[in-house]
């Protein structure tokens, strides 16, 4: 079962799983692939429900340690400012 949609997170039509598989990202990142995998399992049922209005979205950043958070949102602004 295909879904053409975009993702919101990431605007992209690859699913949580899809993108855990290619590697740890800001809004994942774990370096055990079984735990991307989980979690991207969870974003992924997450947003099915919230599309059939049985629940309310989660941010991408949710159950993340505050340190992982503020190092992703780091590794943002440096690739942000790096020249193309």
């Amino acid at each position: 079962m295909t879904m053409n949609m975009l993702n919101a997170g990431s605007g992209s039509e690859e699913s949580h799983v899809d993108r855990a598989t290619h590697g740890p990202t800001p809004d994942n990142p774990s370096l055990s692939l079984s735990k991307r995998l989980k979690r991207a399992a969870f974003f992924d049922q997450r947003e099915r429900e919230v599309a059939a209005g049985e629940a309310e979205p989660v941010d991408a950043d949710a159950g993340l340690p505050e340190r992982m958070v503020e190092e992703a949102a780091a590794e943002l602004a440096d690739e942000a400012r790096e020249p193309a």
